[in-house]
């Protein structure tokens, strides 16, 4: 890069007729370095920089991972994107030439749980490459790994529910028909109107009936069972969040947080020795409704061991969590405000006094969730309420943010 400054640099005194002094060479060398190369011939020195980002990429990728709930590990897109973009990062971020991102604010506000994740894995970026990662830098990572999440969002079909008004013949023949207009949606069940109530809703994202329903906690469209244009139109709609599509993040599926947060997964002004005795509080609401086995508790203490305190996700708060497969039943977010905050070690977010357990039964199911959680505990007015208001309180705040958002 130096090399290539000095010919720069002299072509440029020629053109301009000007002297450019060696310091100035020395500013064109920086940001040959801070420049996002896509291709280029590989140096001893790049593969060196390069095994040292692959090293700081993957313990990144995992903390985050970890803060979300959901395995980031194995997409190579993922981690060549990452690697991409950090190249001339570390150099910018190590000599000072700031980079702004546009975007910035528009993730923070909209993606704030995003945000939340890689804030608390930088640390495993910045101790391995010496560098300090800013605001900007942190919403383009946060970019990269929502793209994850909309890979992931696409590998998985849609899961509808046909609901007809008795027998179910006319929903048999509106399966027929969604088969053939949208061969890439799995339909999770049939059954009349009668036995909706009955139903374990968590795990459907959209319910096409042939017949008004009453209130229901799932998005629904009412079609004709011979399925018109116009119901293929309605349906595709929400199916994709509108006539525009979005993104996948954008039209996030999965449970609201008022139905996975409920009054017997609250605990208010508990007494809590530390850390861990805060984490298995938090563990026991999850256990008793039947959301999670004994086990998932111990999991999550061990998580916070074995990773470090990188659940606690903002000042105050914490979110532990662990995998699917360490005792997950079904979806559940418990809550519990300790009476006196405790510490988990976190440099920063420390003490804690509000304690969200997490339960996902997959990599997905809760970001519709989390992402809702996210954006009221960054609310100043909501947030008050969590941390001072009754059960009651609480729950009328998460359903006015559930129905702001619309089903």
């Amino acid at each position: 890069e130096w090399e290539v400054a000095g010919r720069l640099a002299a072509d440029l005194e020629e053109r301009l007729g000007v002297p450019i002094p060696p310091g100035e060479r020395g500013y064109i060398t920086l940001h040959l370095l801070g420049a996002k190369a896509i291709d280029r011939r590989t140096r001893p020195d790049d593969a060196a920089q390069d095994a040292s980002l692959a090293e700081a990429v993957e313990a990144f990728i995992r903390a985050a991972g970890a803060h979300l709930g959901v395995d980031l590990t194995g997409d190579e897109d993922l981690v060549r994107g990452l690697i991409l973009h950090l190249r001339p990062a570390v150099w910018r971020l190590r000599y000072g030439l700031r980079l702004v991102n546009p975007l910035r604010d528009q993730i923070m506000e909209r993606y704030g749980f995003l945000m939340a994740a890689v804030q608390a894995a930088a640390p495993a970026l910045e101790e391995r490459l010496g560098i300090h990662i800013t605001g900007d830098e942190l919403a383009y990572l946060a970019m990269h790994v929502g793209a994850h999440l909309e890979r992931i969002s696409a590998r998985r079909p849609p899961r509808v529910l046909l609901v007809c008004g008795s027998g179910i013949g006319t929903a048999r023949l509106l399966e027929s028909r969604m088969a053939r207009a949208f061969p890439h949606v799995r339909v999770a069940g049939v059954l009349p109107a009668a036995r909706l109530g009955t139903q374990d809703l968590s795990q459907v994202d959209l319910i096409i009936a042939t017949v008004p329903l009453p209130a229901c906690p799932r998005p629904v469209v009412v079609v004709n069972p011979f399925l018109t244009p116009e119901d293929v139109r309605l349906i595709r709609e929400a199916l994709t969040g509108g006539e525009g599509g979005g993104t996948a993040a954008e039209r996030m599926t999965g449970p609201m947080l008022e139905e996975v947060l409920t009054p017997e997964l609250i605990l208010l002004d508990v007494e809590a020795r530390d850390w861990e005795d805060a984490i298995r509080i938090a563990g026991e609401p999850l256990v008793a409704a039947g959301r999670v086995e004994p086990r998932f508790i111990d999991a999550m203490v061990e998580a916070v061991r074995r990773i470090g305190p990188y659940i606690v996700v903002d000042p105050g708060v914490a979110m532990p969590h662990a995998r699917p497969e360490d005792g997950v039943r079904s979806i559940g977010f418990s809550m519990v405000r300790l009476r006196e905050p405790v510490r988990f070690g976190h440099p920063t977010n420390d003490p804690v006094r509000l304690v969200f357990g997490i339960a996902s039964p997959d990599a997905e199911t809760h970001l519709r969730a989390l992402a809702e959680l996210a954006e009221l505990l960054s609310d100043p007015a909501a947030r008050a309420t969590f941390e001072q208001g009754s059960i009651a309180e609480i729950l009328a705040v998460v359903r006015q943010r559930s129905s702001v958002k619309g089903r």
